[in-house]
């Protein structure tokens, strides 16, 4: 549509264009002097309008000579002008030659056509926004439907775990009680026969395996718990990976001997280098390997341990480890959750005391070191364990002098005297006989208070090391290793002092060595580990966990 909206002033020069079709080519400043026919005429409104019509032809044209004019381009706007507001406007003529003749056009003035527009471009305009708020709606709609999925999720996540927890209460419950009834029967039972020596023998090697088992399930679960909460860390020593292989078989092998099974041991590798690794998990590992082949292999039956050097670098060396038995085997539903906390096939379970807890652990110490775990069973014909880990090799060759991270020589305690913090009357009756039986002695405290003050007066050479229990009344074993690291007795900064405590996860172990301690030993306390940690002292770095 061809229109201008123009205000001029009253000699026709053109002050504003309000709306102009391109086609006009109207610009401001221009005069329409000479092009415009003024008719004079009161409108219904009793304002002063005129009729203007801007030709180049005479004033007064029909339809037809309008539509001619505009066919040989001779440009006309026909149009009203309110005094009032001096506007052109549309002229009735002009909107139905243009086609655009909608009754409500007609003899409308422009604020009443402009309202009209402006009320079309207000529904226009709330029509967008109901489009807007509807989409807007959609969005939220599907905003909550996927936050209900999410909570759905959480909800069922939610009960898994709380299944989880009471699932691993009720095993955890299962398996304490049978080992402690075992304890605990074999303990009354021992009473009435202390007149009978190899009965009481049999009975002591019994209460000894039940104790262990016991030892072992909450080892387990201390290990699972640091693994499951990222608390577990892994060292970087020096290793060699067949002295640590050797260890692991001569551990497992009086099992075996127990239970009249077969051990064959197969290595294509030319020779082991010094690799860096974590040598306690990597025998955890075919510990619990070995452990879980010896359990699940009937007496007679045979296990095999083969070790293959894989394809590494020149920085890395890789080891597949492949342990096989002639045991039951498992069935392939059981084969999904063999890693699984908790999981032992419900046929065995009656037969195989273990908490369900091993191969979960291997498989996520496994997975730390940047390794793979796999298996392959049959039932009644045996499984086959396949382990492949990666070790860094070590930057300097181990020298003839050096020993292995995880092979040290462990102290004789005899002649050895210790200094002991234990609140516990029994817990100290049973170290001062462990101490004696090694030729050892002691003297114990039954507060760190009494034992920080007894330090004060100890000479060179008194004692060889401190034992330090940490939940103790008055004074814990944290506020006395303190006291005895800033003592007046220049002793106190460099006797050894090693944590003896049943606060076993790894915080506790660095809590003790932040308060001054060198290492920590975790209830029940066993000779062999204090030796070991006595010897690891003797080492430059002079602390130990």
């Amino acid at each position: 549509m061809i229109y201008a909206v123009l205000l001029c002033d009253k000699q026709w020069n053109i002050k504003r264009i309000k709306q102009c079709s391109p086609e006009l080519h109207l610009q401001e400043g221009e005069s329409l002097r000479g092009q415009v026919s003024v008719k004079r005429n009161t409108g219904q409104k009793k304002e002063e309008q005129y009729t203007a019509e801007l030709s180049f032809t005479e004033q007064k044209r029909t339809l037809p000579a309008v539509i001619r004019a505009y066919q040989e381009a001779d440009l006309i706007v026909i149009a009203t002008i309110h005094s009032d507001q001096e506007f052109l406007e549309f002229g009735a003529a002009y909107a139905e030659f243009r086609a655009w003749a909608e009754d409500h056009i007609f003899g409308l003035f422009h604020n009443e056509y402009f309202m009209i527009q402006q009320m079309n471009n207000q529904l226009v305009d709330a029509k967008r926004r109901l489009t807007r708020s509807n989409r807007q709606l959609e969005l939220a709609l599907q905003e909550n439907k996927e936050i209900n999925a999410k909570l759905d999720e959480a909800r069922i996540l939610a009960e898994q775990a709380s299944l989880s927890k009471t699932r691993f209460l009720a095993n955890m419950s299962h398996d304490i009680r049978t080992p402690m009834n075992a304890i605990v029967g074999l303990s009354e039972l021992m009473q009435h026969q202390v007149g009978n020596p190899e009965l009481l023998k049999n009975y002591i090697a019994k209460l000894q395996s039940a104790s262990h088992y016991l030892l072992d399930l909450i080892n387990d679960i201390l290990d699972f718990s640091k693994i499951e909460n990222g608390s577990l860390e892994l060292c970087a020593d020096p290793m060699n990976v067949g002295v640590q292989i050797e260890q692991v078989v001569n551990i497992i092998k009086p099992q075996m001997l127990e239970r009249k099974q077969e051990l064959s041991v197969q290595c294509d590798c030319k020779d082991f280098s010094t690799v860096t690794g974590d040598p306690v998990r990597f025998r955890q590992i075919l510990m619990n390997l070995f452990s879980n082949a010896v359990k699940y292999t009937n007496e007679g039956g045979s296990i095999g341990l083969e070790i293959h050097e894989k394809e590494g670098t020149a920085r890395e060396k890789r080891y597949e480890f492949i342990v096989k038995d002639s045991g039951m085997g498992m069935s392939e539903e059981f084969l999904h959750h063999i890693f699984d906390a908790f999981s032992r096939a419900e046929s065995e379970v009656k037969e195989i005391q273990g908490t369900g807890l091993g191969m979960a652990i291997t498989k996520r110490l496994v997975d730390a070191m940047g390794g793979s775990i796999r298996v392959d069973s049959t039932p009644g014909k045996g499984s086959t364990f396949y382990v492949e880990l990666p070790f860094e090799m070590c930057a300097e060759t181990q020298t003839e002098g050096q020993t292995d991270a995880g092979q040290q020589t462990p102290v004789q305690l005899q002649g050895m005297k210790f200094l002991c913090a234990e609140d516990n009357a029994l817990n100290a009756e049973i170290l001062t006989a462990l101490l004696e039986m090694e030729g050892a002695q002691c003297v114990i405290y039954e507060t760190g208070k009494l034992l920080a003050e007894a330090f004060e007066s100890v000479q060179e050479g008194e004692y060889d090391a401190i034992l330090m229990d940490i939940q103790m009344p008055v004074m814990n074993g944290y506020e006395a290793a303190k006291a005895i690291r800033s003592s007046r007795n220049p002793l106190g900064k460099k006797i050894p002092m090693i944590a003896m405590t049943a606060n076993a996860f790894t915080e506790d172990a660095e809590r003790c060595l932040a308060a001054g301690m060198n290492a920590h030993i975790a209830k029940p306390l066993e000779l062999k580990n204090l030796k070991l940690v006595l010897q690891q002292l003797k080492q430059p770095t002079g602390s130990a966990n």
